[in-house]
């Protein structure tokens, strides 16, 4: 059952008295297991089911990073030190809770600036780590250009899969991010959270995908998302009400957004108290800010239809240069 509303912080709540308060611990304990991101994200506000997520989005996590570590919990700790965010499909898959369709091929690690080295020699001690690949960016990768967002490119494999270590051209490891492809694979994982740009999109297996040209892997990207069940606009065209103003679309691409604005999906993994203010204000070093750019909708309702829809990305006040690559 949907219970994300309109944007990513109003949800519907169960009222009192509802049937669901009466039942007994160990029922919600095994229902939970089968509530999709929607429903917990809205029984995380409920004293009595709150515990029941808490363990549910912890034991999810810990799952998630047993599958590309044999110590979860140190990952999760260098994750925290650094401010890596796990990003990609491993954290779409995440979000979506289990698809049993698809599993996440490699994991994408975006790793601040300064703290790159640090995680890096982490991972390298991760069982039979080698690297297959180091700076450069691969011929036909669907990852930007070097230089868009990050400024180097590790590939580690490992006894558990391939991890891409990435080192983020600024201090905010959401940087490269906007640049990435589609907003589906726009989500992180951050030691503490998980963050998702677009709930609904996401949620709805839909997402905007931005090649800026034809690139060569664009067939293969597409074919592998609509097979998860996702369809791909290059337009918002086809997502906006032209019949009113959009400018509160999430997807405007008009609009300037922010990780940790009134549209992200911010929830805590390990506690409902975590505070997101610590980083995901306008002026805080950790966030980075983007318009998404591409075709604009055509809505001459909108107050935004004569401002410019070229991509942007930009660090917001507070955050210093970045290194020229």
């Amino acid at each position: 059952m949907p219970l994300v509303t309109g944007d990513a912080r109003r949800f519907v709540f169960f009222p009192p008295g509802h049937f669901v308060h009466k039942l007994p611990n160990e029922l919600k304990g095994r229902i939970i297991k089968f509530c999709d991101m929607p429903t917990l994200v809205a029984l995380l506000h409920d004293p009595q089911w709150r515990p029941f997520v808490e363990t549910e989005l912890m034991l999810s996590f810990l799952k998630a990073l047993s599958k590309i570590t044999d110590r979860p919990v140190a990952f999760r700790d260098m994750m925290r030190l650094t401010k890596a965010i796990i990003t990609g499909s491993t954290a779409l898959h995440y979000i979506l809770r289990r698809p049993s369709a698809w599993q996440p091929a490699d994991t994408d690690v975006i790793v601040p600036r300064q703290s790159f080295e640090t995680a890096l020699t982490f991972i390298m001690q991760l069982p039979d780590a080698n690297v297959q690949f180091d700076s450069d960016v691969e011929p036909n990768h669907v990852y930007p250009r070097l230089g868009q967002g990050y400024k180097r490119l590790v590939k580690v494999t490992t006894r558990y899969g391939v991890i891409d270590v990435m080192q983020s051209s600024s201090q905010s490891p959401f940087n490269p991010l906007p640049n990435f492809w589609g907003t589906h694979v726009m989500n992180a994982l951050t030691a503490d959270s998980f963050i998702c740009p677009y709930p609904k999109l996401t949620y709805h297996r839909t997402a905007l995908v931005r090649f800026r040209r034809q690139h060569p892997n664009a067939s293969a990207m597409t074919h592998k998302y609509k097979a998860r069940g996702f369809v791909l606009y290059a337009s918002n065209r086809h997502l906006s009400d032209l019949t009113v103003s959009c400018a509160h679309f999430s997807a405007c691409a008009s609009r300037d957004r922010y990780f940790g604005d009134y549209d992200t999906l911010v929830v805590p993994i390990w506690d409902a108290n975590y505070d997101v203010n610590d980083w995901a204000e306008p002026g805080a070093e950790f966030t980075t800010a983007w318009r998404l750019g591409g075709r604009a909708c055509g809505n001459t309702r909108c107050f935004l239809h004569a401002r410019p829809a070229s991509s942007t990305v930009r660090l917001l006040p507070g955050e210093p240069p970045a290194t020229p690559v």
